[in-house]
């Protein structure tokens, strides 16, 4: 065999063992590949599992906010009572006691308060609360009642029967938006009369808390 002809064949062997080295980084560089895709496609996985958890644990959580009972009343009373209990068990356990009151109260007010603004947004209240509170300044002379804008029309338009009805007949009324619906600020020169929601809950807040510290002191 010529020498010519050995060349030949080493030069086509040759190629033949570069072309299935290229065939095999080939393979190797598609494998590589494919298995970078399926990391990719398993992160976006685990990202919108975790995102689905996530949203399905917050729209748990806003439901459970969004509970409330029907009577704040009802509510401290029952708030009470469950405090009592997990006093007579926890007698050494000062430290919890001590937080546990603070967290009775705070809940009790919220509650209290939304229950409260639910029952303001269905209907008004504003005659009640001034009959309540006028019949407590008898006597003065000048009186200005601060109320919230919204409900300056209601009473304008009972304002004349109800002022003859409770005995008083000269009274100046201002708005103000800094007063919540339903509630009142009463100004006289014997005195002023804040009937505000805010300070109609504060007043529920410390009745609860003398409660609780008389039971403490049993």
């Amino acid at each position: 065999m010529s020498e010519k002809i050995r060349l030949n064949i080493k030069a086509r062997n040759l190629k033949a063992v570069i072309a299935q080295k290229d065939e095999e980084n080939k393979a190797f560089s598609d494998y590589a590949e494919f298995l970078e895709k399926e990391k990719i496609e398993n992160s976006h996985k685990i990202e919108l599992e975790n995102e689905y958890q996530k949203g399905f644990e917050q729209g748990r959580l806003k439901a459970a906010e969004e509970l409330n009972e029907k009577q704040s009343k009802e509510l401290i009373e029952q708030a009470e009572e469950f405090y009592k209990i997990l006093k007579s068990f926890e007698d050494n356990q000062k430290f919890y006691e001590n937080n546990f009151h603070k967290t009775v109260i705070m809940v009790s007010n919220k509650i209290a308060e939304k229950i409260l603004r639910k029952e303001l947004e269905q209907k008004s209240i504003i005659n009640e609360m001034l009959e309540q509170n006028l019949s407590k300044i008898i006597g003065a002379n000048e009186i200005t009642i601060k109320l919230n804008p919204s409900e300056f029309k209601i009473v304008e338009k009972t304002s004349k029967e109800f002022l003859s009805s409770i005995g008083i007949s000269k009274i100046r009324f201002e708005t103000s938006d800094s007063i919540s619906k339903g509630g009142c600020l009463i100004e006289t020169e014997i005195g002023n009369l804040d009937a505000r929601i805010e300070s109609q809950l504060n007043e529920i807040t410390k009745a609860l808390e003398n409660k609780i510290l008389k039971t403490e002191n049993l």
